[in-house]
Formats: C-alpha cells, sequence, structure tokens
C-alpha cells in the first residue's frame, strides 16, 4: 500500500510480506510452547525443537540462495520454513493436552489478555518500524543494515541470561505461593 511513496518500503515484495506473515502466526504457538515447557519442567524438549529450527531455516536459505537463486527472499523463506517446523512441532508437543471442551470464561479471559499483548505488540513493532524507517531515510539503508547486524550481538549477550532466568522463574512462583 505505501510502496510508492514510502522509500524504507521499496524493496519489499508481496511474496516476502506473504513469507513472513504466516511465520509469524505460526511462531505464536511455538512461544507458548516455549513457556509451557518451562514450567512443566521439558526444556529439553523445547531446545531440541530450538535446534532443530535453527537448522531447517539455515538449510532452507541455502537451498533456496544456491540451488533456486531467490536471493534477498532465501531469508524470507528460511523464515517461513522454521515458522512452519515451528507450527507443526509445537502442535505436536501441545496436542495430548488439549481437551476439546468450549468454556465460554476461558475463551473471554483469552481475548481478554490477548487483546492486550497484541497492543503491546503492536506498540513494540511500531517502535521498531518508526525507528529502523527513521535510520534508513537519514543515515542510509546499509547503516540501518550495521544497526541490525550490531543489535545481534546484544542477543548473544542474553544467551547466558535468559535460560537462567527461564529456570528459576517456576521455582520463583512457587516460592511465592508459600506462605
Amino acid at each position: 500500500v505505501v510502496q510508492g511513496q514510502w522509500s524504507v518500503a521499496a524493496g519489499i515484495t508481496v511474496e516476502m510480506m506473504a513469507l513472513v506473515m504466516v511465520a509469524t502466526v505460526a511462531a505464536s504457538l511455538y512461544t507458548l510452547i516455549g513457556t509451557l515447557a518451562t514450567f512443566g519442567h521439558a526444556a529439553g524438549y523445547y531446545s531440541a525443537m530450538t535446534v532443530t529450527k535453527a537448522t531447517i531455516s539455515a538449510a532452507a536459505v541455502l537451498l533456496a540462495l544456491f540451488v533456486f537463486h531467490l536471493e534477498v527472499l532465501s531469508l524470507f523463506v528460511g523464515q517461513f520454513a522454521a515458522g512452519l517446523f515451528e507450527l507443526i512441532a509445537s502442535s505436536a508437543i501441545l496436542l495430548p493436552f488439549l481437551t476439546w471442551r468450549y468454556d465460554r470464561a476461558v475463551a473471554r479471559d483469552c481475548l481478554v489478555l490477548g487483546g492486550w499483548n497484541s497492543i503491546a505488540q503492536l506498540a513494540m513493532q511500531g517502535r521498531v518500524l518508526l525507528e529502523r524507517s527513521v535510520l534508513s531515510t537519514t543515515v542510509g539503508l546499509a547503516q540501518l543494515g550495521l544497526f541490525v547486524h550490531a543489535q545481534q550481538y546484544q542477543n548473544y549477550a542474553m544467551l547466558g541470561v535468559r535460560p537462567v532466568q527461564q529456570a528459576v522463574t517456576p521455582i520463583l512462583l512457587e516460592e511465592a505461593g508459600e506462605p
């Protein structure tokens, strides 16, 4: 819609957007499984899923890049492949625990909590979009690429902290419930 008026969106194609949207929706169940694995003391399964997802994503990117010559679209194909795996693996883990019974109170709670969570996610993504748009128009796309690349180092630095935080959270919640 804004491709003609907004220089940041100039290289984005409909195929890229479709792949990202499907991957994002598919990945939402994976996030839920991560939380359940933390509280259910099943972090090993979640870790195995994460390693497999990374392998599938890398293989899909390389296949799309070198076999099908999809160039930039290869990155989106990798994200799509990872999202599809997340959906299938998360569903397989979650299905045995689901009871197929409709409860209006639970559905209402999910919609209310999900609505607030959606607002928070939209605000966060809006900030990132605005930040990157301003950077790309002010300093250029190459510098924006460097900025995004530099943010990956922050994620690497947090790799040692997040697993500890996830492992401690269930214990702290149990202790919080004690008198």
